[in-house]
């Protein structure tokens, strides 16, 4: 250092500072920078969590709306009555024809249950009926003890559904298919 002139003595010392310096404010940056990307990131999985919970709510307002809507339907009610699986295939039909024709709703598929958790119609295969859904449809069960309409996420044998289900009832009591 002594064989330097005033200059190099002087710019050396004041290069390494600035040198130095900027590594400094790049670090700083750097870690600022991650910091806020853990922030955002952790404020849009709120938003989206809120979002999808909103959404799933609608959903499940609109499958308990519905359920409670065909649970006293005309075609449903008496084909109970009067165990006529036809009068309800022909009512019910005529239900998802106005679902698919005048709502985003393509693919309602109605399921009507006797007192005794069976298959009385499934209105999308209305020749597979009969068959016992106790062992696998615990929501009929919440729905039989309650007497209470719901909706819920269900596995069943086609896999994963948004289900909506209410009581089939006269005068407060299930209805029985004769």
């Amino acid at each position: 250092m002594r064989n330097l002139s005033i200059s190099n003595k002087i710019h050396l010392p004041l290069i390494a500072s600035i040198v130095f310096g900027m590594i400094v404010i790049l670090c700083t940056t750097y870690f600022s920078v991650q910091s806020i990307e853990k922030d955002v990131y952790a404020k849009e999985e709120e938003t989206m969590k809120v979002y999808v919970s909103n959404q799933l709510k609608g959903k499940y307002d609109v499958a308990i709306t519905n359920a409670i809507t065909i649970a006293s339907n005309y075609y449903v009610l008496e084909s109970l009555v009067q165990n006529d699986r036809n009068l309800a295939i022909k009512g019910l039909n005529e239900l998802v024809k106005t679902y698919k024709d005048k709502t985003d709703f393509q693919n309602v598929q109605i399921h009507i249950h006797t007192k005794d958790i069976k298959s009385f119609l499934r209105q999308w295969m209305p020749n597979k009926f009969g068959d016992d859904l106790s062992s696998f449809r615990h929501t009929i069960h919440e729905v039989k003890k309650t007497k209470a309409p719901l909706s819920a996420i269900e596995m069943g044998v086609a896999g994963m559904s948004l289900r909506g289900l209410a009581p089939i009832l006269k005068e407060g009591e299930y209805l029985e298919a004769q």
